[in-house]
């Protein structure tokens, strides 16, 4: 998957005659956390902030092995780090919203107010993240996840330390 679609480096958009937004991929920044993670990528279009993660399905990688949990750790390091980045983007350049894409279903309806699991949340952490992402960006913030094969609206999103909705994310 990864050398398919980005071997020679992520292009979108274009068509038309348009010119195409400039894509930035965290594994080819510099000193990057993550040089493995070429699906964490980020764009803007017509004042938008546009970011993809790689959050899995399956519990996001995690208790299914000792290897597959200290890829998690691994991974989760640079999504929160790119999703800051994304943020601190949008932030720098006045952008009316943030748009988050990602593949596993981390329970956005979750709070703590949840009935705990006997087994370790996957997305406990991811779901932090995003509230406090939707809340230093204080602008619209719509997160897209495809895990599921639904569509489902999950607004506003609960915030997982209080249980308040955190706007309309």
């Amino acid at each position: 998957l990864r050398e398919l679609f980005y071997g020679a480096g992520p292009t979108i958009g274009g068509a038309g005659g348009a010119k195409p937004p400039a894509i930035i991929s965290q594994a080819r920044l510099p000193l990057s956390p993550c040089p493995r993670c070429v699906e964490h990528l980020r764009w803007a279009r017509g004042g938008v902030v546009f970011v993809t993660l790689n959050v899995p399905g399956s519990n996001n990688n995690l208790e299914r092995h000792v290897t597959m949990d200290d890829e998690h750790r691994a991974r989760m390091e640079a999504v929160r780090a790119w999703l800051d980045a994304a943020v601190g983007e949008a932030r720098r350049t006045d952008a009316r919203a943030i748009v988050v894409f990602f593949h596993g279903n981390p329970g956005l309806e979750r709070s703590r107010l949840a009935a705990p699991s006997a087994r370790p949340d996957g997305y406990a952490d991811f779901r932090r993240q995003l509230a406090g992402a939707a809340h230093r960006f204080a602008r619209p913030t719509l997160v897209v996840q495809g895990d599921t094969h639904l569509s489902k609206d999950h607004h506003p999103l609960a915030d997982p330390l209080t249980g308040a909705h955190v706007g309309r994310l």
